[in-house]
C-alpha cells in the first residue's frame, strides 16, 4: 500500500552481544531481511530437496545407503550394525573434520543426518557414553536444527513409501531429549569429560548438553537500564506444571 514502511526501511537497529544484526539495507535504504546473507539458500538445499536419497553422490554413498537400509530382526543387532557402518563411513570419508562433513552434507544432507543420529545414539544408549554422545548430537544439531522438521521428514520420504534414510525429526529429537535428561545435575568438568583429562588446550566441559549452570548469569538484553542487575540462569524461568 501506498506510505507503508517496509522491514529493513525504518532505520531500526538491533545489538546482540555486541554484533550489529539490523537489517541490511541497500543503496537507497530499502533493502530488508531478503537482503541478509542469513536468509541466503544453504548449500546442501540442493542435495536435500533435489536428491534426498543421494544417487547422484557418488557410489560409496549409494553402497552406504543401501547397507544403512537393511533392517535386522534383532534390536540390538540392528542397533550395533548402523553404528559400526556409521563410525567405518565418517572415517573414510574424513568426516571427523568439520569442513569435510559440511562438503559431504552438500552431496548427501540426509546421509550426514543419519551418520550422525545412530553413532550418538549408540554412545548414548547402547555404550552409556554421554560426553561422546553429546559432541555427535551437537554435530547433528547444527543440521537438523536448520530446517523445518516437516521439511526434513518429507525429503526423507520423497518418492518412496519407505524412508531413504533411518532417520526422522521424531528419532532425532527422541534422542536429544535422552541427551538432555541424562545432563541433569552436570557440573564444571575439570577433566573434559575424559578418563585421561584434558586434550592440549581443550577446554573443560561446563554444566549440562546445553552448557549452562544455573548461577551463570545472562548477558543484558540490549537497552536495559544501566541500574538493573544481573539476572541468573535458575531466577530467569519459571515452570508450571498442571495435572
Amino acid at each position: 500500500p501506498e506510505g507503508a514502511v517496509g522491514l529493513g526501511d525504518t532505520g531500526e537497529t538491533f545489538v546482540e552481544d555486541g554484533v550489529d544484526k539490523s537489517p541490511i539495507r541497500g543503496a537507497e535504504g530499502g533493502g530488508g531481511l531478503s537482503d541478509d546473507e542469513s536468509f541466503k539458500m544453504p548449500d546442501y538445499a540442493e542435495a536435500l530437496y533435489g536428491d534426498p536419497a543421494c544417487t547422484e553422490a557418488g557410489p560409496q554413498w549409494v553402497e552406504y545407503r543401501q547397507a544403512m537400509s537393511v533392517a535386522y530382526e534383532i534390536p540390538e543387532e540392528d542397533e550395533d550394525t548402523k553404528a559400526m557402518l556409521a563410525m567405518n563411513f565418517l572415517f573414510a570419508t574424513g568426516m571427523k573434520q568439520f569442513k569435510q562433513m559440511d562438503k559431504e552434507a552438500s552431496k548427501c544432507f540426509l546421509g550426514v543426518c543419519a551418520t550422525l543420529y545412530h553413532l550418538a545414539r549408540h554412545r548414548m544408549l547402547v555404550e552409556g557414553n554421554y560426553y561422546s554422545a553429546v559432541a555427535f548430537a551437537k554435530s547433528l544439531d547444527r543440521f537438523v536444527g536448520s530446517i523445518h522438521p516437516t521439511k526434513f521428514d518429507a525429503a526423507n520420504l520423497a518418492n518412496t513409501t519407505e524412508p531413504h534414510w533411518p532417520v526422522s525429526d521424531y528419532l532425532v529429537g527422541k534422542l536429544m531429549r535422552d541427551i538432555a535428561r541424562e545432563s541433569r545435575g552436570m557440573s564444571f568438568d575439570e577433566n573434559c569429560g575424559s578418563p585421561k583429562g584434558c586434550v592440549k588446550d581443550a577446554k573443560p566441559l561446563h554444566g549440562n548438553a546445553f552448557h549452562a549452570l544455573p548461577d551463570d548469569v545472562l548477558p543484558r538484553f540490549p537497552g536495559a537500564a544501566a541500574g538493573d542487575s544481573p539476572v541468573g540462569l535458575g531466577e530467569a524461568f519459571k515452570i508450571y506444571v498442571y495435572d
